[in-house]
């Protein structure tokens, strides 16, 4: 938002977009809830929500349901987020895997699919598989599609096969944007995000936990940390490249032009370095196939093969250093660990504890499992996709394209009556 938008005075149009948007996160984050609770939470009348959630009810996005009565009296009308009417797409695209998921408004999550990936799939390719399973949910999918959201690993060289940053640095970076919204050809509201804030978000959102911070460990590491899972979603996520970050006096040479950083001892790479210099021979993709070798890191560790439980500790104790030092420097609420840490479970959990709780007393505490595990950043990915319908509403779902068989049918805290 430019400095004039933001000092410009509000006119009617803002304010229903605004209360509106206040509304439908409202009903999103309490599911159930009554006109009378829905107004005590937003802290203004009864009255002074009732027009808005009438245009959210007209518009299809919300629904009134008769509870269960309970004793005497009239049954009470619950406000929930429509299932049926609308639905977003997430798509997850990473080095070694590529997946899809389809949600309701609420995160509800109606299918998900594994994309087939073709071994360093150039932009082109990938911007046209993305397009092609657009198109293939608006033929098949009921409902009206209302967001797009897409999550990437990291910033990749030009000819898409190498990672070259862990994270994004913002909207801009971005290299398939607008080539992707030309391709897909919809007025939906396409999306990116990186999979550390994807996962951060999905993981909050689930736990319920605030100041979340999630590392995200793959080929490079980054972090995002999610203060409030139902903030507006550009005030939400801050992304870090955790893996640039010095750990280490004069250590390796890492591909940004530094030596010392992160990623030379906790990337991938530098685990499969040191599990096939013990003797375990990885697939022929090497660390590019992280699913499946780590596969075989969990399976070596669990069979207890001499010096790869070794190794993978060795990583855990250098993960630990580097987040004690973003730790204490962030002071988390909470703690999520996804790529190849969730693959090799306990045997990198346990080490990374300890280590963490002996560099920062009591912050191995932190660490939580909300059951999602690594594909947390493909839930996230969906959620962020619906954001733009929960900033306006009424006018994306206006926009919202009809698939088959259509259905028909943190800033400012209080709703301005």
């Amino acid at each position: 938002m430019s400095e004039a938008r933001a000092t410009a005075p509000l006119t009617q149009s803002d304010v229903k977009r605004h209360n509106a948007s206040l509304v439908m996160r409202g009903i999103r984050d309490h599911p159930g809830t009554t006109r009378t609770g829905l107004a005590a939470t937003l802290g203004v009348t009864k009255v002074g929500i009732a027009r808005h959630i009438d245009a959210l009810t007209a518009a299809g996005l919300v629904q009134e349901d008769v509870a269960r009565a309970h004793g005497r009296g009239r049954p009470g009308l619950r406000l929930r987020l429509t299932k049926e009417q609308f639905y977003v797409l997430g798509y997850d695209l990473r080095i070694d895997r590529h997946t899809e998921i389809v949600c309701d408004l609420a995160g509800g999550e109606r299918r998900r699919a594994t994309l087939p990936r073709a071994p360093r799939a150039r932009l082109e390719r990938l911007v046209q598989s993305v397009a092609q399973r657009v198109h293939q949910a608006l033929d098949s999918e009921p409902g009206r599609l209302c967001g797009i959201a897409v999550s990437l690993p990291a910033r990749f060289s030009d000819d898409w096969d190498a990672v070259t940053q862990s994270v994004f640095e913002g909207p801009p970076d971005y290299p398939i944007l607008a080539e992707l919204r030309a391709a897909i050809g919809t007025d939906v509201p396409v999306t990116m995000t990186d999979i550390p804030s994807a996962a951060s978000l999905a993981h909050s959102r689930v736990s319920g936990r605030g100041n979340l911070m999630h590392i995200q460990i793959g080929t490079s590491a980054g972090l995002a940390v999610t203060d409030d899972a139902r903030a507006w979603h550009h005030q939400r996520q801050r992304s870090l490249a955790l893996g640039d970050m010095p750990i280490e006096l004069d250590g390796l040479p890492c591909p940004c032009g530094s030596r010392g950083c992160a990623d030379t001892r906790i990337g991938f790479r530098a685990l499969a370095d040191r599990v096939t210099a013990r003797g375990l021979p990885l697939p022929p993709a090497g660390a590019d196939d992280i699913q499946a070798a780590a596969a075989l890191i969990a399976d070596a560790c669990a069979r207890e093969v001499p010096g790869i439980a070794g190794a993978v500790a060795t990583c855990a104790r250098w993960t630990a250093l580097a987040t004690a030092q973003v730790v204490l420097l962030r002071s988390p609420g909470a703690l999520t660990l996804g790529g190849y840490p969730q693959a090799l479970g306990d045997h990198f959990l346990q080490p990374f504890v300890r280590e963490l709780d002996q560099l920062v007393p009591g912050s191995g505490d932190l660490l939580v499992q909300s059951g999602l595990g690594d594909d947390a950043s493909t839930l996230g990915a969906a959620l962020v996709a619906a954001e733009p319908l929960f900033d306006d509403p009424l006018s994306i779902a206006g926009r919202a394209v009809a698939g088959a068989d259509p259905l028909s049918g943190q800033e400012v805290r209080n709703v301005v009556p």
